[in-house]
């Protein structure tokens, strides 16, 4: 991460949070981080940044744009979704499930490398009305500029919420884009 990018982390004042980040640095490996502040300029990055890389396509009405999911890209696969259960937990539905340290080590394998030569994009969210105490603050980690512009209409921008959290109720969103 240069510099730069380190800063806006800094300014959050939360361990946390830095050691999330660091943590998935390590794990995904990307080529570049770039931490996606509040600012108009970075949330225009995002948006530009789906274009340039064709995860969406300009529509003839300007400033709106179109994205197509790959056949196989779906947000779950029910039938391979596993729920992380400590040995004590028994649900008794038949749900699918794995004991949580075999399950983190299967996530962690799958996650390790996932973005050698791409940019990690680091963003920050409101899930509800902010300064709500009902509200979510979340911290979101992906290689997907489609990802991140498309929570830039379903969420409030929430960096400045995530500067007065000094623990870590944090909701974690972390996503990769599948190799073709």
């Amino acid at each position: 991460m240069d510099k730069n990018n380190l800063q806006k982390l800094e300014k959050l004042n939360n361990h946390y949070v830095m050691d999330m980040v660091e943590e998935a640095i390590k794990l995904c490996k990307p080529a570049k981080v770039t931490v996606i502040t509040d600012s108009k300029e970075d949330i225009n990055y995002v948006r530009e940044l789906a274009l340039t890389i064709g995860e969406e396509k300009k529509l003839k009405m300007e400033g709106h744009t179109i994205h197509f999911d790959g056949y196989y890209d779906q947000g779950r696969d029910k039938s391979h979704t596993k729920y992380l259960l400590s040995k004590d937990v028994n649900w008794g539905l038949g749900v699918n499930s794995i004991e949580k340290d075999k399950g983190l080590k299967e996530v962690y394998s799958y996650l390790d490398g996932s973005m050698a030569g791409k940019e990690m994009l680091v963003r920050f969210f409101s899930l509800g009305p902010t300064n709500s105490i009902f509200s979510l603050k979340a911290l979101q980690i992906t290689d997907s500029a489609y990802v991140a512009h498309s929570e830039d209409l379903l969420y409030r921008q929430g960096m400045k919420n995530l500067k007065s959290l000094t623990a870590h109720p944090i909701s974690f969103s972390f996503s990769t884009l599948p190799e073709d």
